[in-house]
């Protein structure tokens, strides 16, 4: 392809190395420069899709699409001129391939009119990405980026976030709105040390912003 005039990339890629996606972070930053450098210019634009939920009905919960979806927002942080359309709330339970890519394409286009056109603001074109964390009251409350008008539940009840305490063990974690923060507490987890939010390879989205984009999973720990 390399020499023709592009404007940038969009990326959403298959996963047939989601068996050691211990790797993904440095073979995916990789080949972000690697492309940038084919085309002489290492400004250009890379919008990439985070990986929907996904798991086939004969496979266990190994989480590695866990740690690639973390993989993909850790190179949304750390390079210039990425942008990251999170589709977690698109895929679909034993369909590799989901169904709905309409959100897909769109979540791409507000990425594209907000961080290379400046036609939107970061607000429009996100849902809540976690920022921090602090300790209170026996829980944790945690804050966001993009995330100035609150939370909205789509579901009978907020899910998917759990605590630990120190010996590192996850449990089903209570959550409450408060403004543009989250509050997690569990009468199983007196003194919580760590919070992860959809760390699934399938599971129920249930927390968007009122814009309606879903929040980004997370774990506040990386191992």
């Amino acid at each position: 392809m390399t020499p023709y005039t592009l404007r940038g990339f969009i990326y959403y890629q298959g996963e047939s190395d989601d068996h050691r996606p211990q790797d993904y972070y440095a073979l995916f930053t990789g080949l972000i420069r690697q492309w940038r450098q084919d085309w002489g210019d290492d400004g250009l634009p890379f919008l990439m899709v985070q990986l929907p939920m996904h798991r086939y009905q004969h496979d266990p919960d190994t989480k590695n699409w866990c740690v690639i979806r973390e993989s993909q927002m850790r190179a949304f942080r750390m390079l210039r001129n990425t942008g990251i359309a999170v589709a977690i709330d698109c895929g679909q339970f034993h369909e590799i391939h989901p169904k709905n890519k309409k959100p897909v394409g769109e979540r791409l286009a507000l990425q594209a009119l907000s961080g290379v056109y400046h036609l939107l603001s970061e607000e429009e074109a996100f849902g809540p990405v976690y920022r921090d964390f602090r300790y209170r009251d026996n829980g944790m409350e945690l804050t966001f980026d993009y995330a100035r008008d609150g939370f909205v539940c789509h579901g009978e009840k907020i899910s998917g976030f759990e605590l630990a305490g120190a010996d590192g063990v996850f449990l089903e974690a209570r959550a409450a709105f408060e403004g543009s923060r989250i509050f997690l507490y569990s009468e199983e987890v007196s003194e919580p040390v760590m919070a992860r939010y959809l760390w699934t390879n399938y599971g129920e989205v249930t927390v968007f912003g009122v814009n309606g984009l879903p929040m980004a999973p997370f774990r506040t720990h990386i191992f």
